[in-house]
């Protein structure tokens, strides 16, 4: 088919197939819909991703920081504070 050349009878139907529904415009619309509406959802799951990465990191981060804090003596109280992390989660380190 990269050809334009039918050589089974598979590339046969598929090429009678695409040559029937070239000019059917509501296939046409619908498939283009469909494309598109694909690639929405994919950017929409790419974001998605993109922003949990981002808040597990940002989260990773503060619970290092509170480590570090903790392993100085710091004060919990002070490093809820600094940390935004509950009193009871810097506890668990």
């Amino acid at each position: 088919l990269c050809k334009n050349q039918v050589t089974t009878d598979f590339t046969a139907s598929l090429d009678a197939a695409v040559n029937r529904n070239k000019g059917n415009q509501q296939w046409r619309k619908e498939y283009m819909t469909l494309a598109y509406n694909m690639a929405v959802a994919v950017d929409e799951a790419r974001s998605e991703g993109i922003s949990l990465g981002i808040a597990q990191g940002a989260r990773e981060a503060k619970l290092e920081t509170a480590k570090s804090m903790k392993s100085e003596n710091m004060p919990v109280a002070m490093i809820a504070h600094f940390t935004g992390l509950s009193v009871e989660e810097i506890e668990k380190l």
